[in-house]
């Protein structure tokens, strides 16, 4: 979350996520993403024996529709990303263990 605070300049202060809803206190701005409500996971995975992100393309209608630039996906939680798919559309700002943070192009 300190690395995308620092993001806010340049990408807004709209941040979606996925598995971080324990951090979002620590976002200097409007955090998008929980299991209910207008920002649910379920229109940002595909569920079926494990969970996957949705294509980039997808991901990024998600993105327009809530206004945000920044997303941020918890690797530890389980979910899954292709990473190499979403460098096409996003750029890779930070890579952690525990997580992605990625902005639009």
């Amino acid at each position: 979350m300190q690395h995308a605070n620092q993001l806010i300049p340049q990408y807004g202060n709209r941040l979606l996520q996925v598995g971080f809803e324990n951090a979002v206190f620590f976002y200097n701005g409007i955090v998008i993403g929980d299991w209910f409500g207008p920002g649910s996971y379920r229109q940002m995975m595909q569920c079926t024996d494990e969970c996957r992100l949705i294509a980039p393309e997808a991901m990024r209608e998600v993105m327009v529709r809530h206004n945000a630039r920044t997303l941020l996906v918890n690797l530890k939680e389980g979910s899954k990303i292709d990473l190499p798919a979403y460098q096409l559309d996003f750029t890779l700002q930070q890579l952690t263990p525990d997580g992605v943070l990625l902005t639009l192009k």
